[in-house]
């Protein structure tokens, strides 16, 4: 089963920090769903916490996806050239 992790509305560096401790907590062999809908802003350093984190689950054999995002911050994630699906999509 899924283990849902509700994003924080505003992912700044603070916020960050506190999620890349909550992904540790999970078994990088499991799947987790990332909740986005109620975040309002994506900083660049959340964006790297979740890249890293979806590669540490595919080398472990997990998945890691994104769920829901609103519009404010897709539009963050577009500046920075990004989709939030995109975050959890592991080159091969």
């Amino acid at each position: 089963m899924a283990e849902r992790v509700v994003l924080v509305d505003r992912l700044d560096t603070a916020a960050a920090a506190a999620l890349a401790s909550e992904l540790m907590q999970k078994p990088a062999d499991g799947h987790v769903t990332l909740d986005g809908g109620a975040v309002t802003h994506f900083g660049a350093q959340a964006v790297q916490v979740i890249v890293s984190a979806a590669k540490t689950w595919s080398a472990s054999g997990g998945t890691l996806e994104c769920t829901d995002i609103s519009a404010r911050a897709a539009t963050h994630l577009a500046a920075m050239g990004l989709t939030f699906a995109e975050l959890t999509e592991v080159s091969q």
